[in-house]
């Protein structure tokens, strides 16, 4: 769904507008990538936060994958320069 002229920055603002509007577990996925790839680690940490959080009642969120944890702990990491023990802790029981 990316188009490649566009900057990442670009490409974050128009996965926030579409999950507005259609929100959708790769929706927010897409986002996160994004988020990644221009640097925004803390609100991508906030992000995979809220997708690897398994006490949400919303029907768009589905079981967390291991990438979703990788996000949170890599972004984590990027961002306050630790890794999380509860990220951590929940991707064991993957």
């Amino acid at each position: 769904m990316y188009v490649k002229d566009e900057s990442q920055e670009s490409a974050a603002y128009c996965f926030k507008r579409s999950i507005t509007i259609y929100p959708t577990i790769e929706g927010y996925r897409e986002l996160g990538q994004a988020l990644m790839k221009s640097e925004n680690f803390k609100e991508a940490y906030e992000l995979y936060s809220m997708l690897t959080n398994h006490t949400q009642d919303s029907s768009i969120f589905s079981i967390p994958v291991i990438e979703d944890f990788y996000g949170a702990i890599v972004s984590c990491y990027r961002t306050y320069k630790y890794v999380s023990t509860e990220d951590l802790w929940q991707v064991k029981d993957l």
